[in-house]
């Protein structure tokens, strides 16, 4: 099991992630694309790794609209993190695999538990708050974009976010699941990509955007 890249390991021992990762407190379970990992309801019991394939975290209200709260792609993602210490929380959302994945379930006695070594907790502690700092941070940004009056503002908040340097925004989502991460309707994003297109402040490509005037963003927010 590679974990290199997963912060919540970070400067931690081999000998200590055996110890974190034996049969008392972990376990490695596959899903099949569609399955559900966890459940909005449940009581949450586990912190979560994915270590192969994709998950989304999402939510359905109550008229049947499919929120996506967010999709974890890259191997060593930790999530569901947020419930390691509340004992009084049910998920708030769904879990579900967007294509066949291993996903690593780490009981969360091992982060609060008295008795358990203290060491080992202290480092995964540490860890946890960079990933909780990193979520908060996240969860920032997308309530500025969600917070803008209308779909172009949310559109350029969300370019501008993306934005490393260069001009070229590779989108991890298609079209559909994109409106529903702005909260809009597919044919209202088109429209509006249409119009930024036409304005000259970005170019369509196939899997990304390109941004031609971000000037022209910044200055919509």
């Amino acid at each position: 099991m590679q974990l290199e890249n997963c912060i919540l390991f970070r400067d931690l021992s081999k000998a200590e992630i055996e110890r974190a990762l034996n049969d008392e407190f972990s376990k490695l379970s596959k899903f099949q694309k569609g399955e559900k990992i966890f459940t909005r309801g449940e009581i949450p019991k586990y912190v979560y790794v994915l270590i192969k394939g994709s998950v989304r975290i999402e939510k359905t209200d109550l008229n049947g609209k499919q929120m996506i709260v967010n999709d974890f792609i890259e191997n060593g993602t930790v999530f569901a993190e947020v419930y390691a210490y509340l004992d009084d929380k049910l998920y708030d959302y769904t879990c579900v695999a967007t294509s066949d994945s291993e996903v690593l379930s780490i009981d969360k006695k091992l982060f609060k538990d008295v008795g358990i070594d203290i060491d080992l907790q202290r480092k995964l502690s540490y860890n946890m708050i960079s990933i909780l700092a990193q979520k908060a941070y996240y969860l920032n940004q997308k309530t500025m974009i969600l917070n803008s009056y209308t779909l172009r503002q949310k559109l350029a908040n969300f370019l501008i976010q993306k934005f490393d340097g260069y001009s070229d925004i590779s989108i991890e989502f298609n079209r559909e699941d994109l409106a529903s991460f702005l909260g809009t309707t597919r044919p209202s994003l088109s429209r509006e990509l249409g119009n930024m297109t036409a304005d000259g402040l970005i170019d369509l490509r196939k899997n990304s955007i390109r941004i031609l005037d971000r000037e022209g963003l910044e200055e919509l927010l």
